[in-house]
């Protein structure tokens, strides 16, 4: 009865850490296909503003 209740606890183990795996895969995809348009470029500071379009309307990124 133990060795089947920690066999099934390891199943879910590993099923759990693939489902969270997938979902950073899908998360830095999304990231990288993001399209927006430059708003400034700062290059002193090298920073640049881009805005990102949203469902309900754009959302601004500044970084270097």
């Amino acid at each position: 009865m133990k060795r089947s209740v920690y066999f099934l606890i390891g199943i879910l183990a590993v099923c759990f850490i693939f489902s969270m795996l997938g979902s950073q895969a899908i998360a830095a995809e999304k990231i990288y296909t993001m399209k927006g348009k430059v708003v400034f470029v700062n290059e002193k500071d090298n920073i640049v503003v881009v805005d990102v379009p949203l469902a309900n309307g754009t959302f601004r990124v500044a970084g270097p």
